[in-house]
């Protein structure tokens, strides 16, 4: 395969503004992750690398002479738009559905779905109807000693593993879309020099 020098330097270009844009989502994704599947940044670094190469190899269909934006910059917002709903309903359930441990700030415990009564245990009801003012994290320090295993005793074990699993789901669902926004735009980009 014989690369010409034009197409090094507009590769260049689109590669140096699409990690401008990684690199601080790639500190957002891995300083969030979901409490059940920590290791998930190892993935989000190799997957943003085969989005970019996606994005690179990626020749839209031609634009007709009535477009005002390119293809390719509609894509690219279309994908930044769901991305920032996704983002946020990912960060309130990430606060909802989980708990930091208090010696380590940035580890947090997955959980259920908060107090309701139908996502806890009869242990956790048995404590929530004592006290009804008790927060998520007494609870927690009184009987689950801030670890995973014993979350079970307060969170009913498939409300814990469904809030994981929406978490999982609208972590990669931002990643991806969010990081398929930029690469778009940054590659529209530099066609455009």
């Amino acid at each position: 395969m014989k690369v010409d020098a034009e197409s090094l330097k507009t590769g260049g270009q689109w590669l140096g503004a699409a990690s401008g844009v990684g690199v601080p989502a790639f500190t957002f994704f891995s300083s969030f992750p979901p409490p059940l599947f920590p290791s998930v940044s190892l993935i989000s670094a190799a997957l943003s690398g085969a989005i970019l190469l996606i994005a690179l190899a990626w020749n839209p269909k031609a634009d007709g002479p009535d477009q005002t934006l390119p293809r390719i910059v509609r894509q690219g917002k279309r994908f930044l738009f769901w991305s920032v709903p996704l983002l946020i309903v990912y960060i309130l359930l990430l606060q909802f559905t989980t708990v930091p441990i208090p010696t380590e700030p940035s580890t947090r415990l997955q959980i259920g779905f908060g107090t309701f009564d139908w996502t806890l245990t009869e242990a956790a009801r048995d404590w929530k109807s004592s006290n009804p003012s008790l927060t998520v994290t007494q609870m927690i320090k009184k009987e689950a000693a801030f670890t995973q295993d014993r979350i079970a005793i307060l969170w009913q074990t498939w409300s814990v593993y469904l809030a994981g699993f929406l978490l999982i789901v609208l972590y990669f669902s931002g990643f991806v879309t969010w990081t398929s926004g930029f690469a778009l735009l940054a590659k529209q980009r530099s066609r455009e020099k």
